[in-house]
């Protein structure tokens, strides 16, 4: 006899027939199913938790950055603050106090003598409606400097914070002392300068030039001065009285002069005048003029000043007027 081949849920006996599936089998079927079925699940949940969770984490990481805001709270030890305000003490620069024993450097004189041992009084001449930046005083080298904003030379007075010198270095300045006076007085005008002040010295006689050579406007701080009187110093009496040049360089200065001081002891070209008149014009620039033991030169020099603005002044000399 053929057996018969086995069915779903028929259990073949020790004979070889077919007999119907036990409960026992059906349980342990559903068993099986059910755990099957139970892992999916699970592995299907934590799926979805770690998708979930990703996309809460990355989502707020990028809101973070969009913000463009991130706090962050540093702790810092009681041992590091107290280094820290150690080094910020260690920091803080050192002033020093201040020496009543201490004084500033003097300046470096020049070897001309005493402008009042070559020199009388300055003359009592008054503005005569003249106007300018300053009166006549009564005495050689009466500077006002610093304390004001401006400056002194021979007695006449000038307002402002930059100041030329056009003085006369012509042969005629080698006699009588008159070189030396110059030297000390020009000197003197210089180192009383404020030191928020510029200068420049023009030394004139067949021709004019800047000061040992150095061109434009110099600060009056305490290196200036001493190189201002060594190199005036130097100083020495040459050729011919022709000034015209010095106020070409002086009014052709840029920020221009607040005031001129020009000195001379002799006589020029008529002419000069008129030059002075053209170059200033537009710049109305003060001219503080001084004739120089010599009167030979007054009417043009008080011509000069009055169409300046500025004022007039004559210094006689030892043996002068």
């Amino acid at each position: 006899m053929t057996p018969t081949p086995a069915q779903p849920g028929v259990s073949p006996d020790a004979r070889g027939v077919d007999l119907p599936a036990t409960l026992w089998h059906r349980v342990r079927k559903w068993l099986w199913r059910a755990t099957v079925a139970g892992a999916v699940v699970s592995i299907v949940s934590h799926l979805l938790f770690l998708v979930l969770s990703g996309f809460l984490f990355f989502g707020r990481s990028a809101g973070s950055v969009a913000g463009g805001t991130t706090f962050e709270l540093a702790v810092v030890s009681e041992a590091e603050l107290a280094e820290l305000q150690a080094a910020a003490e260690d920091a803080q620069p050192m002033v020093p106090e201040a020496s009543a024993e201490t004084s500033p450097e003097p300046l470096e004189q020049s070897t001309a003598p005493e402008a009042g041992e070559a020199l009388g009084g300055v003359e009592e001449l008054g503005a005569e409606g003249l106007g300018g930046a300053g009166d006549i005083g009564t005495s050689i080298g009466s500077g006002i400097g610093g304390a004001s904003g401006g400056a002194s030379f021979f007695g006449l007075e000038a307002q402002g914070q930059r100041f030329a010198y056009i003085v006369d270095v012509s042969g005629s300045m080698g006699v009588g002392g008159k070189i030396d006076a110059l030297r000390r007085e020009l000197t003197n005008s210089v180192r009383e300068l404020d030191a928020n002040a510029s200068f420049l010295v023009i030394p004139f006689s067949d021709v004019a030039f800047e000061l040992d050579g150095r061109q434009g406007w110099h600060e009056a701080t305490e290196g200036g001065k001493r190189w201002s009187a060594r190199a005036i110093a130097r100083l020495e009496p040459m050729a011919g009285t022709k000034p015209d040049g010095g106020f070409q360089i002086a009014l052709g200065l840029r920020p221009k002069p607040d005031a001129i001081f020009f000195m001379t002891d002799g006589e020029f070209e008529p002419g000069v005048a008129d030059v002075v008149a053209r170059l200033n014009r537009d710049l109305r620039v003060p001219i503080h003029c001084i004739c120089f033991v010599s009167q030979a030169s007054e009417p043009l020099m008080r011509k000069i000043a009055k169409d300046s603005g500025g004022s007039y002044g004559f210094v006689p000399g030892a043996g002068g007027p």
